[in-house]
């Protein structure tokens, strides 16, 4: 008899281990592949304002990674265009406080003479933790953006908004490394992300 109720609470057990990711996962842990992912501090998964970039800026995106992921492209949209002119678009890790601090990804320049989603290749394995998705242009396009989002470098002076993006007045070319300290903060986080093929 004791051997039967050992037997069955084992049964029991791994039933509740088999199905225990479906008491504790993180709604933001299993994303489909193949889509577009945003920032998951977005809110909305929308871009309901723009932000209309200032030439020689460089500004970091927070991007947090649940788990391990995989992507092949950064993404982004231009909403209205500046002829002949270019952004230049990488990624930064954490540096341990919710500000962007070493380089990962250099990067390369994509045309925003037109308007519409933009992509480059982008194949690095996302491990678990916060990124910053950089960008600098030599013009003032705009590009899709919301202020609908949490903040994870805490809220403005004025405590009505939250804060996910750092700016710094920077030459456009390549990212610098690391990203420069002393960055100011903008409210409006940008629609940036990846395109992901696995959830690792």
């Amino acid at each position: 008899m004791l051997k039967l109720a050992g037997e069955l609470i084992e049964g029991q057990l791994a039933d509740h281990i088999a199905s225990l990711d479906a008491h504790t996962r993180d709604i933001f842990e299993l994303i489909r592949t193949g889509t577009y992912a945003l920032s998951p501090l977005q809110a909305t998964y929308r871009g309901v304002s723009e932000l209309t970039l200032v030439a020689d800026k460089l500004y970091a995106f927070a991007y947090p990674v649940i788990r391990p992921r995989t992507p092949d492209k950064l993404v982004f949209g231009v909403y209205i265009a500046a002829a002949g002119k270019k952004i230049r678009i990488g990624v930064y890790a954490d540096n341990g406080n919710c500000y962007p601090g070493a380089r990962i990804s250099n990067g390369a320049e994509v045309d925003v003479g037109t308007t519409g989603l933009k992509t480059l290749d982008y194949t690095t394995q996302l491990a678990k933790g916060i990124y910053w998705i950089a960008i600098i242009s030599d013009g003032t396009p705009k590009i899709y953006a919301t202020r609908d989002h949490l903040g994870i470098s805490g809220d403005t002076a004025n405590a009505y908004e939250a804060i996910a993006t750092w700016t710094k007045a920077d030459t456009y070319g390549d990212l610098p490394d690391p990203f420069p300290s002393g960055g100011a903060l903008e409210t409006r986080l940008a629609c940036v992300g990846f395109r992901l093929v696995s959830n690792d």
